[in-house]
């Protein structure tokens, strides 16, 4: 399906993720497969699932009417049987190609209507392993051949994400061991429609002020690339601007913040969630002060919707915007970094 030279984010399915998609450049979805983790909807499926599918094919159109499939992974929705067979029913009448994913802890209703759904769409499908899932690489042979076997899978038409969850807080040295040894347990590693190696080096929450932050993440999958050599090598996943979470995720909420992606780290800058801007003004005008920040003290390459989108707040022509706003910016700013230099390696 796809190489080393593309790009697989874990993203919420929700409205600020959808969002930032919709604003990227055609370059940047061509090289791009997003991983949707769907969260609870608190509605019953035939309400939730066609405003899902409809934000979904919104925020992936491609000018060009092509129709790229993308990975959805139900973990954390209120699964009980049919839930897949009415998501994909829907999401075949929007014309919104999509490829379920399981793990080897889905039950067993969940892998027969997988099994379904994949032998009527015939995408394939992809299997999401965790770190704790490779410390034992015959166990986990066995429990993907079993787990291929309940979906009517090979492999050489699934998906493989090994997912290292959050590495933010570690050494670059303990982040590269654990992606050696992730990846050093997949049998027979090329024989795999693709491998990604997942990791979120984001925090969980930020803190009042200006802050740094190291793409360990992503320097570390730049390691196991060049390890690679001329054999294959995984393709990059990350979490974005988020720490990874199970559930709804964590809330951008409360105090304005901005979160920029740069070559190798992100500048975060976050404002006081009580306090007031001037005198009159609410808190979200802080929004405007740390735009000014960014663009005062720090270099901005200016090549996303988010730059422009920034410049203008800063001036004060644009925004200040809520959660949902600043939530978008960032990964639409993150996204088209990811991209963009993923296409501009040797």
């Amino acid at each position: 399906m796809f190489g080393w030279r593309h790009y697989v984010p874990a993203l919420k399915a929700k409205a600020a993720e959808f969002r930032a998609l919709q604003r990227l450049q055609p370059n940047s979805k061509a090289l791009m497969t997003p991983l949707w983790e769907m969260v609870p909807a608190g509605d019953p499926h035939d309400l939730a699932f066609p405003n899902l599918v409809r934000q979904l094919s919104r925020a992936w159109q491609d000018p060009n009417d092509i129709r790229r499939p993308s990975f959805i992974d139900p973990r954390d929705a209120e699964y009980d049987r049919g839930f897949l067979a009415a998501l994909f029913r829907h999401a075949r009448a929007a014309n919104c190609p999509l490829i379920p994913v399981v793990a080897i802890g889905s039950p067993g209703a969940y892998r027969a209507e997988v099994r379904t759904e994949t032998a009527r769409d015939g995408r394939g499908v992809c299997i999401r392993v965790e770190r704790a899932e490779t410390r034992d690489a015959n166990w986990l042979r066995t429990e993907l051949d079993r787990l291929l076997q309940d979906v009517g899978g090979a492999r050489r038409t699934t998906d493989l994400i090994i997912d290292l969850a959050a590495v933010q807080g570690l050494d670059a040295d303990e982040v590269h061991r654990r992606a050696a040894q992730a990846l050093g347990s997949i049998p027979a590693f090329t024989s795999w429609r693709s491998t990604t190696l997942l990791s979120g080096a984001f925090p969980q929450s930020l803190e009042l002020g200006v802050h740094t932050f190291d793409r360990l993440d992503w320097l570390a999958w730049l390691a196991r690339r060049e390890a690679a050599g001329s054999g294959r090598a995984p393709t990059y996943g990350d979490y974005a601007v988020q720490g990874p979470r199970r559930g709804l995720g964590p809330a951008f909420g409360g105090a304005p913040n901005l979160r920029y992606c740069r070559e190798e780290d992100w500048i975060c800058y976050r404002g006081r969630g009580r306090a007031r801007g001037r005198p009159g003004q609410p808190v979200n005008a802080q929004f405007h002060q740390l735009c000014r920040q960014l663009r005062d003290t720090a270099t901005m390459t200016m090549e996303s919707w988010a730059d422009d989108y920034i410049i203008d707040c800063a001036d004060e022509t644009d925004g200040p915007g809520g959660p949902e706003t600043w939530r978008r910016v960032g990964f639409n700013r993150h996204i088209t970094v990811v991209t963009n230099r993923i296409a501009a390696l040797p």
